[in-house]
């Protein structure tokens, strides 16, 4: 990500002896659109590449047109309370190593609009690897308004790095309601809401799957249930991408064992949507055990008295397979959980 200097730019545009310039001159110089060139002079982000075009076509020194990025106050400050965030529990490591920490921020225009920033600790990566992320999480962008029609992907608002700081961050519009690790703890989801909430979970992974997204992990904490409309929604699909881009922080060390992550992307081995199902398979040990059980080697037990059809607990069971080439698909996985819901209703 990069920025566009509007002053230094403007000094070039009227530098004496300098042909008359008007943007849409510029922009057909640079080989750039007229409304992604108004877009970069009025603070919109950009890549390298493209302000080299600018430069190129003005005639100056490489490098002379790029300002420091911004810092995520002065980014967000105008409309979000960034000074004033909130944390939302302890600080998060994913499965690779990556840190990141969760906080709620309020905005500066309507009291009751509540952002979830996810601010990503790069300090530990090296700059190459840094740069790969932020074009993640600006492809990540692109993606999140693409699935925006879908019910279970929270909106996204915005999302960038600073450098300044050493961390990433993604802003998303906080939805109120209660984490699948809280209400399976709680004891009081029934198998039949858990069956309904295993079924969303299962249409979200299939449309995310559709997209080219692959989650990797997928944690309970990660799964809310809105209060208001009992939708399900995925809080931090964009970690599907980044974990995808940064097999591991250091060399040194192979992913953390987690019980929600398939032993495949553990090993650094090719992963493909598998991956994901076997996710769900321990998510839905996890939900049937009331949140006090989630080892692979226990999932036998938990199915056999978990009350379910011997054709659904087959399928969950399929999904733990360390093979991922015998797990079940996204066709199979559906297609009982309809079964199921028939039956049920």
């Amino acid at each position: 990500m990069a920025y566009l200097d509007r002053e230094a730019t403007h000094q070039a545009m009227n530098a004496p002896g300098a042909p008359r310039w008007t943007q849409e001159k510029l922009a057909q110089k640079a080989a750039i659109s007229l409304k992604q060139l108004s877009r970069i002079m009025t603070g919109a982000s950009t890549t390298a590449e493209t302000i080299g075009f600018i430069e190129e076509a003005l005639s100056v020194r490489s490098g002379s047109l790029v300002r420091p990025e911004p810092s995520l106050d002065t980014i967000l400050g105008d409309e979000w309370n960034v000074n004033g965030r909130r944390r939302v529990g302890k600080p998060k490591t994913a499965a690779n190593g990556l840190r990141y920490e969760v906080f709620n921020v309020r905005s500066r225009r309507h009291a009751d609009r509540i952002g979830r920033l996810k601010r990503y600790d790069t300090q530990q990566l090296s700059l190459r690897t840094r740069k790969r992320i932020d074009a993640v999480l600006n492809r990540h962008a692109t993606v999140a308004l693409k699935l925006q029609h879908l019910p279970f992907i929270a909106r996204h608002i915005t999302s960038g790095c600073d450098n300044g700081a050493n961390c990433h961050w993604v802003l998303d519009e906080q939805v109120a309601g209660r984490t699948y690790g809280d209400l399976a703890g709680s004891g009081t989801l029934g198998t039949s809401a858990l069956l309904g909430l295993m079924t969303s979970l299962a249409t979200a992974l299939d449309a995310l799957h559709g997209n080219d997204v692959i989650l990797r992990e997928i944690l309970p904490d990660s799964i809310v249930l809105e209060d208001a409309t009992q939708r399900l929604v995925l809080s931090d699909f964009e970690l599907g991408k980044l974990l995808a881009n940064v097999p591991t922080v250091s060399p040194t060390r192979n992913w953390r064992s987690s019980p929600y992550v398939a032993t495949e992307v553990q090993a650094g081995g090719q992963v493909t949507n598998s991956a994901d199902w076997y996710a769900w398979g321990m998510l839905f040990v996890f939900g049937l055990s009331q949140g006090a059980n989630d080892v692979p080697g226990s999932a036998n037990e938990v199915l056999a008295n978990s009350g379910l059809s011997a054709n659904l607990a087959a399928v969950i069971l399929g999904c733990l397979h360390p093979n991922p080439a015998k797990r079940p698909g996204s066709r199979k996985i559906l297609g009982i959980l309809k079964k199921q819901k028939r039956k049920a209703s």
